[in-house]
């Protein structure tokens, strides 16, 4: 199909890119919502913590440690398979963060041990913007992950919040999507934070290194552009055999371009 051509299949992990329009009105997590509060039985649609694709640049600079408070008295999970005793709480968060452009970047990335019984996190690099709507704030969303204690399965999530100079608000998350086959839930929260501005150690080498990393990235284009760019792919081909709801995401190198298929949720595209 490929005859001369330099092909490679890949199994992608998070980042949270863009899709929706800013200047539409927001139907969840808005400003009074992530400021004073709001009640979910559930997680909400994945493109309310996604990044519009017109979103503005954003005029507040987050730099310092993010901490949430009251992690293990407040926190929802539905058990949909497994083990039914899992707690419903996310372990300790307290991490710094530095802002690249309009990138979010946790200082520690990849695996982290918290030391508590069940879980341990992900943190990877997320986004911030502006947005009509929120004031004097600015928005920012990034991907991080559960990871059961001495297993290699994660359950993937999203944390959202708004920021300015002097505060933060409320910050809410949902996990919606995991690699376990063994465990599924839904988990879901909006929790009280605090923001720790400060100076970030090495923050230029930090900055730097994240610089090269973006430059450094393969191009991407939707799955759907393969069958234009190469006439007579059968995109049905891509995951044949594998149940939507047991999807990650999948992908498609090919003369240097990653042809991206998604991250499906049960609410909606992974931002």
């Amino acid at each position: 199909m490929f005859r001369g051509k330099s092909i490679f299949i890949i199994i992608c992990l998070f980042t949270v890119s863009g899709c929706g329009n800013s200047q539409h009105d927001r139907q969840w997590l808005t400003y009074q919502d992530l400021q004073y509060g709001f009640e979910s039985s559930s997680p909400i649609s994945e493109e309310a913590l996604t990044r519009p694709e017109d979103a503005s640049k954003p005029k507040h600079k987050f730099e310092g440690q993010l901490e949430l408070i009251g992690e293990s008295e407040t926190g929802e999970i539905k058990i949909l398979r497994g083990d039914t005793s899992v707690q419903p709480h996310l372990p300790e968060f307290n991490f710094e963060f530095i802002q690249v452009e309009d990138y979010l970047v946790p200082v520690r990335r990849g695996l982290i041990l918290t030391g508590d019984d069940q879980w341990n996190y992900f943190l990877e690099p997320g986004r911030v913007w502006d947005e009509k709507g929120d004031g004097d704030y600015t928005r920012a969303s990034f991907p991080f992950a559960l990871s059961w204690v001495g297993s290699n399965a994660v359950q993937n999530g999203t944390m959202t919040f708004l920021f300015n100079n002097s505060g933060v608000s409320k910050v809410w998350y949902q996990v919606t999507q995991e690699t376990s086959i063994s465990f599924r839930s839904d988990m879901w929260g909006l929790l009280d934070a605090e923001y720790h501005a400060g100076s970030v150690d090495h923050a230029d080498e930090i900055k730097s290194a994240f610089s090269n990393e973006l430059a450094a990235m393969i191009p991407t284009k939707p799955i759907e552009m393969l069958a234009k760019d190469y006439p007579g792919v059968d995109l049905s081909a891509f995951g044949e055999g594998v149940s939507p709801d047991a999807m990650t995401w999948y992908g498609f190198v090919i003369d240097g371009i990653n042809y991206l298929g998604g991250c499906q949720t049960r609410y909606g595209t992974y931002p």
